[in-house]
């Protein structure tokens, strides 16, 4: 513990300390977390980018009362109408 000690002090709280720096990381956009550990390169800033957008719909649909449905299936099965029909 005499590293720890070192950089937060004498009798800090390690549980305390990290969740703080969880929160900080769960509440950042893709874009600074991209960038947490050097510098990302053009691909993963862009994806990040597109992951921020996809946040910002998300939270605008889920303030219009829009609920995100099961993946891969749906309550309403609609079958393509038969030829002839």
């Amino acid at each position: 513990m005499g590293d720890f000690e070192d950089v937060f002090g004498a009798g800090a709280d390690a549980a305390e300390i990290i969740d703080g720096f969880a929160e900080s990381y769960n509440r950042s956009s893709w874009k600074d977390k991209v960038s947490w550990w050097g510098k990302p390169g053009d691909e993963e800033y862009e994806a990040a980018s597109q992951w921020d957008e996809n946040d910002a719909w998300m939270a605008s649909m889920k303030a219009k009362g829009y609920v995100r449905g099961p993946h891969f299936d749906s309550y309403q099965v609609s079958y393509p109408p038969k030829i002839g029909q």
